[in-house]
């Protein structure tokens, strides 16, 4: 309540700049915009004079009251009536704000059915709860789900928080009236958007649009987002899949220390690919060569590294601040231990990024 009479108090004083005027809670002086406001505000509203000038009290709600100056009488009266005006149209915007946000709270609601989709049931009744609201689920969309940083040492984000990322989201001019926009839980909003061209890359598409908004979000609310997009969604029916994959490949960005704010589900595919396969064939295959890689730190540095920089000798060396001979010393070792030969035999280079992507896997399913 107190910031809906912030904001009248800041609406009344931008119309009346040169006279000051003062908001006040239980009599007490909150704030004021000029100088001379008494600290203590009459219990009575009305108009008396005050070191030789005007002074002018209203009541708002809930021991809430707005007092000013004025040059005589009949400015008083007027300044009154624009605040009274103004009063009016504030508490009609928070009208709107409520209705927008239960119409918020039903796209949230309609997104949340969408993700958990089961039985045929399921997907009837949510495409016609859809419907009901405008909107048509044949058209083709993309997940985008954004995470956002935490705020306090809990963990959490702010409930107003989110619903104003969620109304910044909903305001950018590349959204339209088929896109849904809504919360998934405390830290989560769900963007789907709908794709002009699905034959085009979803990555041309949507990059630029949400790295704007990413930078609008970090500037407005200072928050970090993660951004996770899927594939083109063609049917109500794989929406629910595709949400479980996207969340799937935030965990893979997570485990995999990806720095960039965007991420897109055809980036993961291989890494997605080891929590699907069952340890026990991937340690048959996998198990010898992981032990040995694991009790040589420096070769699994090496490894991370040279993916990262796309196997790139240089850049690697640049990235682990050693010689280049040292790389190539190390790979080296590596052929000799495991028999691989990921510069020059695609095969290799294949199965050395499964023997990382599980040697990493393995770091957050093992019982230690």
């Amino acid at each position: 309540m107190e910031a809906l009479h912030r904001q009248i108090f800041e609406s009344f004083g931008r119309a009346c700049p040169t006279s000051p005027c003062g908001l006040y809670h239980s009599h007490r002086l909150v704030v004021q915009n000029g100088e001379g406001m008494p600290e203590k505000a009459p219990p009575d509203e009305g108009i008396s004079t005050e070191n030789g000038r005007l002074l002018a009290f209203t009541r708002l709600e809930e021991g809430w009251s707005l007092g000013f100056y004025a040059e005589n009488e009949k400015q008083a009266q007027e300044m009154l009536q624009l605040l009274a005006s103004i009063h009016e149209l504030v508490l009609q915007n928070q009208k709107l704000y409520v209705v927008r946000g239960n119409a918020q709270d039903k796209i949230s609601l309609l997104l949340n059915r969408l993700f958990s989709l089961n039985t045929p049931d399921d997907i009837a009744y949510t495409a016609i709860a859809a419907l009901n609201l405008g909107y048509d689920m044949t058209l083709p969309r993309t997940i985008c789900l954004f995470t956002l940083a935490a705020q306090d040492d809990e963990g959490a984000v702010s409930e107003g928080t989110l619903h104003s990322v969620i109304n910044l989201i909903r305001s950018q001019r590349f959204i339209g009236a088929q896109d849904l926009v809504g919360s998934i839980n405390s830290d989560q909003i769900a963007l789907c958007k709908t794709l002009s061209n699905p034959s085009q890359p979803v990555q041309s598409q949507i990059r630029p649009l949400l790295s704007s908004l990413c930078a609008s979000i970090l500037d407005l609310h200072h928050i970090v987002i993660q951004v996770g997009v899927g594939d083109v969604i063609r049917s109500i029916s794989d929406y629910s899949t595709q949400f479980l994959d996207i969340r799937q490949m935030l965990r893979c960005r997570t485990l995999f220390n990806s720095p960039k704010p965007i991420h897109f589900i055809s980036d993961f595919q291989t890494e997605m690919a080891i929590f699907k396969i069952p340890s026990a064939q991937l340690d048959h295959f996998l198990i010898e060569k992981l032990e040995i890689l694991e009790h040589l730190p420096q070769f699994l540095e090496t490894v991370e590294a040279l993916f990262s920089c796309n196997m790139n000798i240089n850049d690697t060396a640049e990235m682990l601040f050693v010689h280049r001979n040292t790389v190539l010393f190390r790979i080296n070792r590596i052929k000799k231990l495991l028999c691989l030969d990921p510069l020059h035999k695609d095969a290799d280079r294949a199965t050395l990024s499964l023997l990382y992507m599980y040697s990493k896997v393995k770091q957050i399913t093992s019982p230690s």
